[in-house]
């Protein structure tokens, strides 16, 4: 049987920010997988674009090509949700 195509999106999101958006213990982020079924990870240090700040991390999405936007405003609001608190500290971009 064929394997279903999926699609991602990578988005950048600041270090101080990934503690919220995975929640105690994974909470958070293990609900959005349970409820939408979409693979969401956070990259490895060795997988994150010379692009990024310094103080960048990135949060994978992976789902079905559908769903794609879904999954990628519900991880949108949980960045918004936890940056409303808290400043976004300027970094020096990877060398």
């Amino acid at each position: 049987m064929a394997e279903a195509a999926s699609a991602q999106v990578r988005l950048l999101v600041d270090q101080s920010q990934v503690g919220c958006i995975l929640g105690k213990g994974g909470s958070i982020i293990n609900e959005l997988r349970r409820s939408t079924g979409a693979s969401v990870r956070v990259l490895s240090k060795q997988e994150i674009p010379a692009c990024a700040a310094h103080l960048d991390e990135v949060l994978q999405v992976r789902c079905s090509p559908p769903s794609l936007k879904q999954h990628q405003a519900a991880v949108g609001v949980l960045v918004l949700s936890c940056s409303g608190s808290r400043a976004r500290r300027r970094a020096k971009p990877r060398v």
